[in-house]
């Protein structure tokens, strides 16, 4: 029946199937000065069902990461399971673009454990992706276990001619304890925002791009330090102080993009973010206004490979083989302590098909908090992944290390380093 209609209608209907397994081994200090070794057994596998015709985009993605921590204490504890989706579809004209998705999660997932990570140019800035509600000391809160579920819904109208183009996209993202106890670690915190832009070509390597963004985050309360926001000085408490952060931001950038050659560009911004928040409703609103200022130079190593999907636990549309670096400063908003803080980032990224068999990916982040910061944080986070293809398409296997560092007032210096081996498969296309 779907077959019949895909044909009917004009659309080339395609779907993925893939799924990836690690075995990751982890040295997470402890509080007392020494270290602790575990190993956990994580797979996702995924699908994607697209359709598509000159005018239309239809995709659905799932994805359900399963994971089984601490095998080496038996796996009594059971698997965690946190399942994905996302529905997004597009239909263009010469002129007009517009766009809309729905996406969300639900499911099992430990805070104790480092991520992955996703380097994707001109993503918002923050700390490295250390998934963290950090407690090293396993005698007070050795799970960090919550039951979580998270929704975006976004819509995008953009207008192009001849060389100009304007764009708008309103979005709305909540996230959060699904349960009372699972709240107490991780609040529900909810995101309406608003994204604008208008890009001029001026030239043939030329292209000005004028960017703004509004946003307010709310959360609901929980325990903290009304002091800074973060975690209670005594979690075993079973009255701790709490708070519930707010904030709101505006953010202003003019951005060049110039083509140095075919392969080389440069990616120069500035402009201005004017932020305000509050840890508790008790206190006064903090405002900070801040420049924004980056660089990024990217070099293109060669054309993708359309029947490779991308090989993330979140899925993504397949990656363009190229290698960047970038430096960037302007607040942080965060919204689940509820600080905004200026930060210094800089990092470098590549994904780099080495030859028909040979893949490398890696990645590296330094951020430190700039004056007046009240946080005086440091962040560092690196991985790279070499895998191999074994045959023609369907199936890699690799192995890689990522680490992180933190330090901060709320937890004071923490790091987490894991070494991993990959095995993935998947089936690039299968035609309906």
């Amino acid at each position: 029946m779907l077959a019949s209609l895909a044909i009917a209608s004009g659309l080339f209907t395609t779907l993925f199937l893939g799924s990836r397994t690690e075995l990751r081994l982890r040295e997470v200090p402890l509080g007392t000065g020494g270290v602790q070794f575990a190993v956990d057994l994580e797979t996702l596998p995924y699908a994607r069902f697209e359709m598509r015709s000159r005018h239309f985009d239809f995709k659905i993605d799932y994805a359900a990461d399963v994971t089984q921590p601490d095998l080496e204490g038996g796996i009594n504890a059971g698997p965690q399971l946190f399942q994905l989706a996302n529905m997004s579809t597009w239909y263009s004209t010469r002129d007009w673009e517009i766009g809309a998705s729905q996406g969300g999660g639900i499911g099992q997932m430990n805070f104790s454990y480092l991520t992955p990570y996703s380097a994707v140019p001109g993503q918002s800035g923050g700390p490295p992706p250390v998934q963290l509600v950090p407690c090293t000391d396993l005698t007070k809160c050795a799970n960090e276990l919550v039951e979580l579920g998270s929704s975006a819904s976004s819509l995008t109208l953009r207008y192009k001619h001849d060389r100009s183009s304007v764009a708008v996209s309103p979005s709305y993202s909540v996230t959060g304890g699904i349960d009372d106890a699972s709240r107490k670690i991780f609040p529900v915190v909810s995101l309406p925002r608003v994204d604008a832009s208008f890009e001029q070509t001026v030239g043939r390597r030329d292209v000005l791009a004028t960017r703004g963004s509004a946003a307010a985050a709310d959360s609901t309360p929980r325990a903290c330090n009304p002091a800074t926001g973060g975690p209670p000085l005594d979690r075993t408490d079973p009255n701790p102080p709490t708070c519930a952060p707010r904030a709101q931001w505006g953010t202003l950038s003019e951005t060049w993009e110039h083509r140095l050659s075919r392969r080389i560009s440069l990616e120069l911004t500035g402009g201005a973010a004017v932020a305000r928040n509050e840890i508790d409703t008790s206190q006064p609103y903090n405002l900070l206004a801040y420049p924004v200022a980056g660089v990024l130079v990217g070099y293109a190593l060669r054309n993708p490979d359309p029947d490779r999907p991308a090989m993330h636990p979140i899925i993504t549309d397949p990656p363009k083989p190229s290698a960047y670096a970038y430096a960037r400063v302007g607040p942080v908003i965060d919204n689940y302590w509820g600080f905004v803080d200026p930060r210094l980032e800089i990092g470098a990224a590549a994904l780099d098909p080495i030859n028909d068999k040979y893949t490398l990916l890696g990645h590296a982040a330094f951020v430190r908090s700039l004056p007046p910061t009240a946080l005086d944080a440091s962040y560092f986070a690196g991985d790279v992944e070499l895998l191999r293809r074994i045959d023609k398409y369907r199936f890699e296997f690799g192995g890689g290390l990522r680490g992180a560092y933190q330090k901060d007032p709320f937890t004071g210096e923490f790091y987490v380093i894991s070494a991993y081996l990959t095995f993935i498969w998947h089936e690039p296309r299968i035609k309906f």
